[in-house]
């Protein structure tokens, strides 16, 4: 299967305006005009995945950051058996290529539990802007 994966030819948005993002199965890559992809991910949902992201104070970081996206176009999906899969495969295929730096530092500030089944992140920066979990307003342990 063939994506164009050089971020050259993948359109660009400002990282805060990445609300615009559409709401479709992709490859992303985060970074600025000095280090064009600092970051290489995948998800079913561009706009999603930005909204919620575990990275997004460490892109937030970057100065002049931007997203650059290539979504996986509804042709080309009805030839995939397994999106996850093909995402996954296209995910490495970037990182070996680009060798982004932020992919092989640990996440920042990520508040940690073990369950049963070893480790449990779990994100809450911005998780009101992300249109969950009201009561984080809560005040004095309401």
């Amino acid at each position: 299967m063939k994506l164009k994966l050089n971020y050259k030819e993948m359109p660009v948005l400002p990282y805060i305006k990445r609300k615009e993002l559409p709401a479709k199965p992709g490859i992303y890559y985060i970074g600025n005009s000095a280090s064009p992809v600092m970051y290489v991910g995948l998800s079913r949902n561009l706009k999603i995945r930005h909204i919620t992201h575990h990275r997004q104070g460490q892109f937030e970081s970057i100065e002049n950051a931007v997203i650059r996206y290539r979504v996986v176009t509804e042709d080309l999906l009805a030839t995939i058996s397994d999106l996850t899969e093909t995402l996954r495969k296209l995910e490495k295929q970037a990182i070996n290529h680009y060798k982004p730096l932020i992919n092989d530092t640990p996440v920042q500030n990520q508040p940690k539990f073990t369950t049963l089944h070893g480790p449990t992140y779990i994100q809450i920066h911005k998780a009101k802007e992300a249109g969950y979990c009201s009561h984080f307003d809560a005040k004095n342990g309401d």
